[in-house]
């Protein structure tokens, strides 16, 4: 068989019939089953031998089980129970319609059923290979129902902690903000006004106190779930107990597999007691065979609709589960950024130390920025004068051809500040006689970022100390270049005087 072409063995789970056919490359998988089993595409549930659903890529599984959606997802077959037994009554036309000649010659009854009989037991098994399967698709899917619920678990543990630690110091957090006084830059009223004058203490309450409330009922939502995955379990286990117990004891009574094999080791025992008996007995004998592997196949067939509707059954909730552990994890994330929010209160009061800082530093950060710029053009304004002086004593009387470039000013710096921090508040000093660490000396939490700040204050200073540096070393490098030039300017005299005396002295000598 080439590439393109690939044959499928397709299983019917309700009867256990088998078909083979090809599927081509590029057709629809689905709509090629649809015209071998007569199962509609919306209608099929499409299996491999592990339980995974098979999806149109190409090639398909060698071996596919064929479920019907009318019973597979959790629809009833439309058998009705008989009114004095209570058990399902089928059309045996319907259990037979598989078969080629059906039952229309009871006098050769029993050739027919040797003929049949073997076809019935292999159709039995793969009845059974076809619930397996079911039931290994059921596995899967509780598996990633159990790890998505698993996940949703410790996603609402997490809310939970980080609400038990809001809860806890919810209380001393406020009680800090009370405590902390307001620099008095930015007090808008005379006197004493702390951190918390300034916040909203009902809207933080107000959010403390629906984030209560919403525990409660996500713990609730949680507790439903928990208890209906429970029920979920209990059931599969279930399921898979008596799958379980039907493939180790085919004796068991609730399987009716073991009559049609029973029937088939009796009948293969008396054939040759058979082939002698009279055509009556023989018509007698046929009769009651066809009428017991009637009423084991329709046992049968109830068998793998009941079984296959009972998976469905828990699939179907487990789906309807899925979509609810969606929904809830949102519930749960957005819970939990609420709560995460409310911590946000514990690090106002670090946060305004540090805003206080980031000031002072900004504020110095300009000035120690505009000294270097004067300095700068200090620099740039002392050289002018050097050059001007070096060119008025000697550069307009050196040629140009000899070294060009003499004649020109030096530069001027580009740099400049684009955009200066005129917004900022008017803070230069962290702390004075109104406002200092023994304001909040008592808040530990206040000590520790003050403390923090201390370094901050030392790496200012540090900055400082070094522009101060910076500043020295660049004057004593100006003075040491002007040094250096008065020297050459000397030198270049005592040469240029050397020179006059050597012509003079040339002249002289001259007649």
């Amino acid at each position: 068989m080439d590439e393109d072409r690939a044959e499928v063995t397709a299983v019917i789970a309700e009867t256990g019939r088998q078909l083979t056919f090809e599927v081509r490359k590029g057709d629809s998988l689905s709509g090629t089953f649809a015209l071998h089993t007569a199962i509609a595409v919306h209608d099929q549930i499409i299996l491999s031998q592990d339980g995974n659903a098979v999806n149109e890529s190409y090639p398909p599984p060698t071996l596919c089980f064929v479920f019907s959606k009318q019973i597979l997802p959790g629809e009833r077959f439309r058998a009705k129970p008989d009114s004095a037994t209570g058990k399902i009554v089928t059309d045996s036309g319907v259990l037979w319609v598989q078969s080629e000649n059906g039952f229309q010659n009871v006098k050769f009854g029993d050739a027919y059923l040797g003929r049949i009989l073997p076809q019935i037991l292999q159709r039995a098994q793969l009845q059974y290979q076809s619930i397996q399967i079911a039931n290994r698709n059921l596995q899967m899917q509780l598996a990633n129902f159990n790890d998505k619920a698993d996940s949703l678990a410790v996603e609402f543990q997490k809310f939970n902690g980080y609400f038990s630690e809001v809860a806890a110091s919810f209380e001393e957090w406020i009680r800090r903000l009370s405590l902390i006084e307001l620099h008095p830059s930015l007090s808008k009223f005379r006197g004493s006004q702390t951190l918390l004058d300034r916040l909203s203490e009902g809207g933080m309450r107000s959010a403390f106190a629906r984030s209560q409330s919403d525990r409660v009922k996500v713990s609730e939502l949680m507790k439903n779930l928990l208890a209906d995955r429970e029920c979920i379990q209990t059931d599969c286990k279930k399921e898979m107990a008596f799958i379980s117990d039907m493939k180790g004891n085919l004796e068991c009574d609730n399987v009716p597999h073991s009559f049609i094999n029973n029937l088939y080791l009796q009948l293969s025992s008396r054939e040759s007691e058979v082939e002698v008996d009279s055509d009556i007995e023989k018509t007698e004998t046929a009769s009651v065979s066809l009428s017991y592997v009637e009423k084991s196949q329709a046992d049968m067939l109830f068998f793998v609709q009941t079984r296959l509707a009972s998976i469905s059954d828990i699939q179907t909730r487990i789906r309807l589960q899925m979509r609810r552990l969606s929904a809830y994890g949102e519930v749960v994330r957005s819970k939990t950024a609420d709560v995460l929010e409310l911590h946000r209160i514990e690090r106002i009061p670090e946060a305004y130390f540090a805003g206080l800082t980031e000031v002072v530093c900004r504020r110095r950060y300009d000035s120690w920025v505009a000294d270097r710029t004067q300095q700068l053009e200090d620099v740039r304004t002392g050289e002018v004068q050097r050059r001007s002086v070096f060119w008025q004593r000697y550069g307009k009387y050196l040629p140009e051809e000899i070294i060009k470039g003499l004649d020109q000013q030096p530069s001027k710096s580009k740099y400049s500040m684009e955009q200066a921090h005129d917004n900022l508040s008017a803070i230069d000093v962290l702390f004075d006689d109104a406002f200092s660490p023994r304001s909040v000396q008592n808040d530990n939490l206040a000590s520790g970022v003050l403390g923090t700040h201390n370094d901050v204050e030392n790496l200012l200073l540090q900055y400082i100390r070094e522009s101060e540096r910076d500043k020295a070393e660049l004057a004593e490098n100006n003075e040491s270049i002007h040094r250096q030039l008065f020297c050459a300017q000397n030198k270049t005299g005592e040469v240029i005087r050397q020179l006059e005396d050597r012509i003079d002295n040339a002249r002289k000598t001259q007649p």
